[in-house]
């Protein structure tokens, strides 16, 4: 059976990889410095202030937040399947490059699974 995961990161750098998107959220919260309590109390409101006025709950002075939130599909063996609900192979071939005639499909395919999946710890 696959399995959906949500990666975290903030400008480029990966925070970690979490079962639901409220988990997600959350950790970007209070790596953004907000406590417990105040996600407790809080969260929802904001997040849904920001979805009607617009906004980023994350953001400062008024500037959307670098954190992005990336869904994966995983087979049951672990592997990519999809990236934000478009086939991994599919997405991989947007962000390759070509030089000299020759793509860097493999070479990226195996950054972006070690991005996504190797999480590092602080």
């Amino acid at each position: 059976m696959n399995t959906v995961k949500y990666h975290l990161s903030h400008d480029g750098n990966t925070i970690g990889l979490f079962d639901s998107l409220t988990e997600a959220e959350h950790a970007a919260a209070r790596d953004n410095g907000w406590t417990d309590a105040e996600i407790a109390e809080k969260w929802e409101s904001v997040k849904a202030d920001c979805a009607k006025y617009g906004g980023d709950p994350l953001g400062n002075n008024g500037r959307d937040s670098l954190y992005f939130f990336v869904k994966l599909e995983l087979d049951e063996q672990g592997n990519i399947l999809t990236v934000d609900d478009e086939p991994f192979d599919d997405y991989i071939e947007s962000i390759s490059v070509e030089v000299d005639g020759k793509s860097d499909f493999e070479e990226t395919k195996v950054r972006m699974t070690d991005y996504f999946l190797k999480i590092r710890q602080k």
